[in-house]
């Protein structure tokens, strides 16, 4: 089991497969969950080590990375072949197993769990403030605390929304970009 982080997906293994194989396929819920998640919120230590793969591909690019990027990493090809042969297994099964979950169901699920765990922090930080006499800080905790918990969203797949679209946009350019160069790079190396 995956120790790095205090929380875990509180759902079955089979569902946090399907939510592995979002995260993979998906490059918008990617990026959503980048910046809230960790590899210890998986039960299973290969989801957590094909997601800390990912994470560290997007720290490196920028970008979200593709199913065979993550399938390609160095820590995977270096591996041992009995281990590097089940990680991807792993991987091939994530994106199958996705079909079986929608990811507008599983985002209204984690968007629960996540505000819940978010209001259990605020509230034991904000209980100690005020219970010390702090009673300014306590409420500039709660009211920064309350919008945190409020914009803590996993959006549905395609899903439109409008409250980061810059940031979207960027993603979606380079992605598109990137995506451009590697299709037309194989092209011209075939006409060669």
């Amino acid at each position: 089991m995956a120790t790095d982080s205090p929380i875990q997906l509180p759902f079955s293994k089979e569902k946090q497969l399907a939510i592995l194989g979002h995260l993979l396929n998906n490059p918008m819920f990617f990026r959503q969950m980048a910046s809230k998640a960790t590899p210890g919120w998986f039960l299973d230590a290969e989801d957590a080590e094909i997601f800390r793969i990912a994470l560290e591909l997007w720290r490196a690019t920028d970008r979200c990375p593709s199913q065979a990027e993550v399938m390609a990493h160095k820590a995977i090809a270096a591996a041992d072949m009995k281990v590097s042969a089940s990680l991807i297994k792993r991987i091939e099964s994530a994106k199958t197993t996705m079909l079986h979950f929608g990811l507008d169901l599983i985002g209204q699920e984690m968007t629960g769990w996540f505000q819940s765990g978010l209001f259990r922090a605020l509230w034991s930080e904000t209980s100690q403030m005020f219970e010390s006499g702090r009673f300014d800080e306590c409420y500039r905790a709660l009211k920064s605390g309350t919008e945190a918990i409020t914009q803590a969203k996993f959006i549905e797949d395609n899903e439109v929304r409008f409250d980061n679209w810059l940031n979207d946009l960027e993603g979606y350019q380079r992605e598109k970009t990137h995506f451009s160069l590697k299709f037309g790079v194989r092209h011209m190396e075939h006409l060669l």
